[in-house]
């Protein structure tokens, strides 16, 4: 776990992204190669000093990506934990758009700071790095074509976990929603109370809501002046509608740019070389520290099924109901025990 709480693969696979990735067309939506992706997460399962920093799987865009979104959905407790679901879900149900923006702010303020739940202020400064993150790739949408709501269906399922089918259904919309709002508003749910007070950002306008025409042809009618409707005279026979306007022709893909490969893989390997390097300084500065707490110890191994799993230093003992130590030092002086089902050692 770096010092800003970011695990490093998500470091790493967000960085190379940024490096060269983010003008592939389908980045986050199209798979990469199965086997590549195993490879790749057998790589990151070593300790950073063992890593090779000129491993050509990290040239490979959507391999990349992919082991990003796989880690996210292996996590024992999903980047927003699940004992916040309901309050989410419930969040996005308001009908007031200021309303919802205040409780989702109060909720994303309780992950920094419940004593009863520590764990949890890594998940939220790791979701903070990953929206914006996301954020850049949605300004690149005209040559990625993943917008804003392309995004929040593919990533909603990451931050709030696997659920059953039929809550999957019935919450979708409101997951989704969820996430977009996440994404668009980051910069103010993440901020303080001080400055969040100040005032409630403005709802969607079209312009974000392009990836969901519906939603903004709905806003549009609601805001619609009432004036402007003629009356009808019922003494004559009601018109026949207009009929509906062509939709929009779809905006044209931008043209890429012609790609210096050459240039483009020194560029991701000076990257992946220059993040490892500094996670080698900070386990080096932090070795004694890393040896005796139990949070740290984790984040230097990463995922290949069970190691990756294990390495999701997020997890959360709090929502098995596991007491919480009285003191730092108590978790450091307890002998090693076998974790309870379904729960992986942090």
């Amino acid at each position: 776990m770096g010092p800003d709480g970011v695990p490093l693969i998500v470091q790493l696979c967000c960085r190379v992204l940024e490096a060269a990735g983010l003008r592939r067309e389908g980045v986050y939506r199209v798979s990469g190669n199965a086997r590549n992706i195993e490879a790749l997460e057998a790589e990151l399962a070593k300790p950073p000093h063992e890593m090779d920093p000129a491993c050509e799987l990290w040239l490979e865009h959507n391999v990349v990506a992919s082991v990003l979104k796989r880690f996210l959905l292996q996590l024992p407790d999903p980047l927003i934990p699940a004992v916040y679901y309901n309050d989410f879900v419930s969040a996005q149900q308001l009908h007031e758009h200021s309303g919802r923006m205040l409780k989702l702010h109060r909720l994303l303020s309780m992950m920094e700071e419940h004593a009863e739940h520590p764990q949890h202020k890594c998940h939220r400064r790791t979701l903070q790095y990953l929206v914006g993150h996301l954020a850049r790739v949605a300004q690149l949408s005209a040559s990625n074509r993943m917008r804003v709501y392309n995004l929040a269906m593919v990533f909603a399922p990451s931050l709030f976990g696997q659920r059953a089918q039929e809550t999957l259904v019935s919450d979708s919309a409101h997951l989704i929603g969820l996430t977009k709002a996440i994404i668009v508003y980051r910069d103010w749910l993440f901020a303080d109370w001080q400055t969040a007070d100040l005032s409630v950002p403005t709802q969607l306008d079209d312009q974000e809501l392009d990836a969901d025409p519906s939603a903004a042809a709905a806003a549009s009618v609601d805001e619609a002046d009432s004036s402007a409707i003629p009356a009808i005279d019922s003494s004559s026979p009601t018109p026949a509608p207009p009929p509906p306007p062509p939709p929009p022709p779809a905006s044209p893909q931008q043209p890429q740019p012609p790609v210096d490969v050459e240039e483009e893989h020194r560029r991701i390997l000076s990257v992946v070389r220059s993040l490892l390097a500094d996670w080698q300084r900070q386990i080096g500065a932090d070795s004694t520290a890393a040896a005796s707490s139990s949070e740290a110890s984790p984040v230097h191994r990463r995922p290949s099924t069970a190691s990756l799993r294990r390495c999701a230093s997020m997890s959360d003992e709090a929502t098995q109901n596991a007491p919480v130590p009285a003191a730092a030092g108590a978790a450091a002086s307890a002998p090693a025990s076998t974790p309870p089902s379904g729960e992986q050692p942090l």
